[in-house]
């Protein structure tokens, strides 16, 4: 079973966590790789890696995965709501 979510505002997105929730029971009977998505992957660090598997303890605290999979995610900022568009371009300084 392979379970995923993007990463917004330093967790994961609450549809996956809430599908992980109801479906614990069954997820345990499965293998699984638990995979996400996220920015700060982008400048591949050690820092970077532990500051962003922290993310998961949450899920990791209801279902422990087999493997995990990280990926730097893409922002699109023009698709978020202003105040998070105009927090990214202080951030990013542009």
């Amino acid at each position: 079973m392979l379970v995923g979510s993007a990463i917004h505002a330093l967790k994961w997105l609450p549809e996956a966590a809430e599908f992980i929730k109801r479906h614990t029971t069954e997820l345990e009977q499965l293998p699984r790789l638990i995979y996400f998505f996220c920015a700060t992957l982008r400048e591949d660090t050690a820092e970077h890696h532990r500051e962003v598997l922290a993310y998961l303890n949450p899920v990791r605290a209801i279902l422990e995965p087999l493997e995990i999979g990280l990926f730097a995610g893409r922002l699109d900022a023009s698709r978020l709501p202003l105040l998070e568009r105009m927090l990214v371009k202080a951030v990013k300084g542009d």
